[in-house]
């Protein structure tokens, strides 16, 4: 019915707003016009830069209305992977555990890692090569938190706000394994990216997973639901840890994986196993990116290549 409306609103305004004097327009050219016009108007079926919305998440917290972080999930806890300290704002997920030696950065090496699931795994099931936004569906604009969009053979996501946003593809996944392959720009501590996964529902994209690295060598893994009220929860599964597989920095490339196996999500970086932990919550989803700046202004990176290999194990 909504469809109805509009169409015939459209075509009130393309016959009745024109000029004195101008052409009629026939049935061909008139639908060739509305055609053009709901081409160019944004869908409801496509997610666009995704965040927790005012309905959700108030976008300019007090240090009152702060979601608590919680760990809700026993198998986390029962492997030591309680948060340590809670987060300052909405922005950071949470407080490094433990601190990086000055200019950690692993020696690049021709030899993959025997734990390097691309290798092991033979041909990918799918791959976007990010050349454009067409083959997996990426939405790309401009909202509150995120700027996005495609040029040169990659997507660029822009942190436009404090608070980490994301944008999520039709790509529907299980079990896999998923890689993205990433650049940074200019970037600094805490400034983090990484993979958005099992996003239970497109449209809203208000829960799921979220796999991230920082600029300065950090790794963590949370779970976000949109839907508790009132501002909504994020649940520590690895708060941020170092580690020397991450190339630190900017302008650096990084492989970022995550294996999902049921209730088990093992998280890799540059094909190096770094943790594994268990949980529930979501079985399934959409597959996105997120961008969450910390340190730098308008913090940018370059999202690659991203690929997944169906029902993958260890």
């Amino acid at each position: 019915m909504k469809k109805v409306a509009l169409f015939a609103l459209i075509v009130i305004l393309l016959t009745g707003c024109g000029s004195p004097g101008s052409p009629t327009l026939t049935d061909s050219e008139m639908a060739t016009q509305v055609a053009g016009i709901l081409t160019g108007m944004p869908t409801n079926t496509v997610v666009g830069t995704v965040q927790p919305t005012p309905k959700v998440v108030n976008n300019n917290p007090n240090p009152s209305d702060t979601p608590e972080v919680v760990n809700d999930t026993p198998a986390a806890a029962e492997e030591g992977l309680t948060p340590t300290k809670t987060p300052k704002n909405t922005s950071v997920p949470g407080t490094p555990t433990d601190t990086l030696t000055p200019s950690v950065t692993p020696t690049p090496s021709n030899t993959p890692p025997d734990t390097d699931p691309r290798n092991k795994l033979g041909n990918a099931s799918d791959t976007d090569p990010m050349d454009n936004a067409t083959k997996w569906v990426w939405p790309t604009g401009k909202d509150t938190f995120t700027s996005n969009g495609f040029t040169s053979g990659y997507m660029w996501m822009t942190g436009i706000s404090t608070k980490p946003g994301w944008v999520v593809s039709r790509t529907e996944l299980t079990n896999a394994y998923i890689e993205m392959k990433a650049k940074t720009e200019a970037c600094s501590g805490l400034d983090a990216y990484g993979l958005i996964f099992r996003v239970p529902v497109l449209r809203q994209a208000d829960r799921g997973y979220l796999f991230g690295i920082t600029c300065d060598g950090h790794y963590g893994l949370w779970k976000w639901d949109g839907k508790v009220a009132p501002n909504g929860q994020r649940t520590w599964l690895i708060n941020w840890k170092a580690s020397n597989y991450i190339v630190t920095g900017k302008n650096q490339v990084n492989r970022l994986g995550v294996m999902t196996i049921g209730s088990r999500i093992i998280v890799y970086v540059n094909g190096y196993l770094l943790d594994e932990v268990k949980d529930t919550s979501y079985s399934e989803g959409f597959l996105g990116v997120f961008v969450d700046p910390d340190q730098t202004t308008n913090f940018t990176y370059r999202i690659e290549e991203i690929s997944f290999w169906k029902n993958a194990t260890p």
